[in-house]
């Protein structure tokens, strides 16, 4: 019951009727225990997004102002809503670790940097059918089960880059 209790989660609820679920502020959260209850292939790829949430929240705001972002403010601006569409679950909806893990891997990468927010989403789903029916997509969602850490690099590029042509 301490190591729940450990900490401070604040929800807003401008992210919640944003359809931001669960509505967790991750710039003002703190948690003493969310690392050693990770796997260590979602450590790995999830390590940034927490201070990449934060930034692109301050990022938003300062938007919204109308000034003149340069590309690099643009690109961050944009990694950060898709970071934020591919945290977004319906509700009752359960995303698998390796389905996350896999997906924050494609996010962090670059993989989704030239798509737009529907194609996001399709590469998300894409993901997850790959990890269930594709033979390098079962030996990667075995690998990440059993070890609970990340496969080779060059297994996870491919397998990402052959789901990114049917999307």
């Amino acid at each position: 019951m301490i190591s729940i209790t450990d900490g401070q989660i604040f929800l807003e609820a401008e992210l919640f009727y944003s359809g931001i679920r669960p509505a967790i502020n991750a710039g003002l959260s703190v948690s003493r225990v969310g690392g050693a209850a990770q796997w260590k292939g979602m450590k790995k790829v999830a390590g940034a997004i927490r201070i990449n949430l934060a930034n692109y929240r301050e990022l938003e705001s300062f938007a919204q102002f109308g000034s003149d972002l340069d590309a690099s403010a643009k690109k961050r601006l944009e990694r950060g809503r898709k970071t934020v569409e591919i945290l977004k679950q319906d509700v009752h909806e359960l995303v698998q670790m390796p389905t996350q893990i896999v997906t924050i891997f494609a996010l962090s990468e670059g993989y989704m940097d030239d798509l737009n927010i529907e194609q996001v989403k399709a590469l998300e789903y894409e993901i997850a059918q790959g990890l269930q029916m594709n033979d390098l997509g079962k030996k990667i969602n075995a690998h990440l089960i059993e070890t609970k850490s990340l496969p080779d690099k060059k297994e996870l590029d491919s397998f990402i880059q052959g789901l990114k042509r049917l999307v």
